[in-house]
């Protein structure tokens, strides 16, 4: 079990900062890792800023291997196997409070079991897919004007597959009376005109961002 804490600080009171740590075998077992999260929640349940240290113990001396800065719209922390490779990584979650659209950011510290590093990578409205490891994305928006992401893994990188938006009326119009969608197969870049969603898009949450086209 990991060793946790929690420090406050009436330095700046009227900020509300306090710290949490954790030390352990956080990632691996073959390894042990110190989190420090610093919390500043000046506004109350307004807006709260973290900010993210990742330690690795290395030879008696801890290394700082991944840095993260959430002071807009952070919403939690969570420990996740996001690529399916054994061990956990870590994710920090936020909602922007500005915009038209769902806008889920997550900055994910992907854990690298060769060094006990951290490759750093964003996912933008991430959905997973509960029948095979790939997961989805989307573009700001919604409607016309947001593009559908298929992505899979290969290794601590995520690969595009596939990209899928309403037609256009040309290449600078959006369609007002969408008939098709294109769909963008990567990495020829391959287009191809469909009448309706596949259906491991249908069955997402995301799908009910993209305009429905009546056939």
């Amino acid at each position: 079990m990991p060793f946790t804490g929690k420090i406050d600080t009436g330095v700046f009171a009227f900020k509300n900062m306090y710290a949490t740590f954790s030390f352990g075998h956080l990632f691996a077992v073959d390894r042990q890792h110190l989190i420090i999260q610093r919390f500043i929640d000046e506004y109350s349940d307004y807006e709260t800023s973290l900010y993210s240290d990742i330690f690795l113990l290395d030879k008696n001396t801890f290394k700082r291997v991944a840095v993260d800065t959430s002071d807009e719209g952070y919403g939690e922390t969570y420990f996740e196997d996001v690529n399916h490779d054994g061990y956990k990584d870590y994710l920090v979650y936020s909602y922007s409070p500005t915009g038209c659209c769902p806008r889920n950011l997550e900055m994910g510290y992907i854990y690298n079991a060769q060094n006990g590093h951290f490759e750093r990578i964003e996912f933008f409205n991430r959905e997973t897919d509960s029948l095979t490891t790939n997961f989805f994305e989307t573009s700001y928006g919604r409607d016309n004007y947001i593009n559908l992401y298929k992505y899979k893994w290969r290794g601590l990188r995520k690969v595009l597959l596939e990209e899928i938006y309403v037609t256009p009326s040309n290449e600078e119009l959006m369609n007002a009376h969408p008939s098709s969608y294109t769909l963008v197969v990567y990495p020829s870049k391959k287009k191809q005109i469909i009448r309706k969603l596949p259906k491991e898009y249908s069955r997402l949450k995301l799908a009910e961002f993209i305009t429905t086209i009546k056939n």
